[in-house]
């Protein structure tokens, strides 16, 4: 007589790569949801800045019955970018982290000096590099210095450093082109050592340096529409 027996079963041992791939997929959750919610409060977002002065006004110079053209201004290499430069010691130069110029110094610096040329209306007319419109003549200009200073001994200053180019486009020889050539420095005092603070201080110097460009630009203006108006002597 054959005798039951019951099945024998066979034990398998769980492999752990079902609970090891739970346990994942729950603190990628977690993670997620912590940075939804405000776990990366760390994270600073970007700061901008630009410059805020008053366009200057000129009651004692007479409008001219010429057309001006601003062509873009170039820049020196280190600092054709929007970082915020300072000079800390001798030789080293440093971006402040997370802050920024809205955009490039030299775009700055065309900006705002398109917006005074045409808030004081001494020309005729006042183009920008965007309009593609012939003029007798045309602004070049370029950035050279744009840093915050900061000594050794407390001293601390926003440099600016400016050049212009004059030209007269109306004459055929390449150097009689040229009204003239002249260079802007000016370096204003900050109260702190601070992004807001140089940003205020490159406001103060092209506060300051921006009525000079005009007045050389309209007296040079002015003198070469004198010369060409002059009867030639027989």
């Amino acid at each position: 007589m054959k005798t039951a027996h019951h099945s024998e079963r066979r034990f398998v041992p769980r492999r752990p790569h079902g609970r090891l791939l739970a346990s994942l997929t729950a603190l990628l959750l977690v993670a997620a949801a912590w940075g939804c919610f405000g776990g990366n409060r760390t994270t600073t977002l970007p700061f901008q800045y630009s410059l805020e002065y008053a366009s200057p006004r000129f009651d004692d110079l007479p409008p001219l019955d010429a057309a001006l053209s601003l062509e873009r201004f170039s820049s020196a290499q280190g600092i054709n970018k929007t970082a915020m430069i300072y000079r800390s010691e001798p030789y080293r130069y440093d971006a402040y982290y997370g802050h920024y110029w809205r955009s490039r110094p030299r775009d700055l610096a065309t900006d705002f000096l398109l917006r005074d040329l045409k808030y004081a209306r001494l020309f005729k007319a006042v183009f920008s590099y965007q309009d593609r419109q012939e003029t007798r003549f045309v602004l070049q200009g370029a950035v050279t210095e744009c840093a915050a200073h900061y000594e050794p001994q407390g001293d601390q200053r926003a440099v600016l450093s400016l050049s212009l180019t004059l030209l007269d486009t109306q004459r055929k020889v390449i150097t009689e082109q040229v009204v003239f050539v002249k260079r802007y420095d000016l370096a204003p005092a900050m109260d702190e050592r601070s992004p807001r603070a140089f940003a205020r201080g490159i406001s103060a110097a092209m506060e300051t340096l921006s009525p000079q460009m005009l007045r050389d630009v309209h007296r040079a203006v002015r003198e070469r529409l004198a010369a060409t108006s002059a009867p030639s002597s027989p």
